[in-house]
């Protein structure tokens, strides 16, 4: 990455931002955050996942735990198609959207007939390909132009 680059301003963050032990303690620490920090920091780790494996992967991942954050973070950053297509996939899971990583894991076993611990058939059966679809073409297939919108943010905001 670049010199000066947005992981320059989230690295820390990275590492003090716990995803991994659920939606409170995620809360509690993402809060600690200074607002574009926490943008960066969504938005890194929404494309970290969707980039090694789709939406799917993101929520049936602890990262899915910031999806409402990640749908903010891109709307700052201009990003409203990103932001809405995100949004969508959070709507699979009801009007409430599950924090909880073994809810989300649940409710999409439940949808496509799958026990929650077959993962490989809930990749199978993908309930977010279109999705991955239109986001990876408003991302034009590798999300350089992403990336670099993610660093004028940081630019503009530090």
């Amino acid at each position: 990455m670049k010199s000066g680059s947005y992981w320059n301003q989230i690295e820390t963050a990275y590492n003090k931002v716990s995803i991994y032990d659920g939606p409170e303690i995620f809360l509690r620490d993402f809060k600690g955050l200074r607002p574009f920090i926490g943008d960066l920091l969504a938005a890194h780790w929404i494309l970290s996942e969707f980039l090694n494996g789709g939406l799917l992967q993101f929520f049936l991942n602890p990262t899915g735990v910031l999806a409402p954050e990640a749908v903010l973070a891109f709307r700052r950053m201009g990003l409203f198609k990103i932001s809405d297509v995100i949004q969508q996939a959070m709507g699979y899971f009801g009007k409430q959207y599950p924090r909880s990583r073994d809810e989300r894991v649940s409710i999409i076993a439940r949808n496509t007939g799958f026990e929650p611990d077959e993962t490989i058939e809930l990749f199978k059966t993908n309930p977010f390909e279109e999705l991955d679809d239109e986001l990876d073409m408003l991302g034009n297939n590798d999300f350089e132009k992403v990336y670099n919108i993610m660093d004028e943010y940081t630019l503009k905001n530090s």
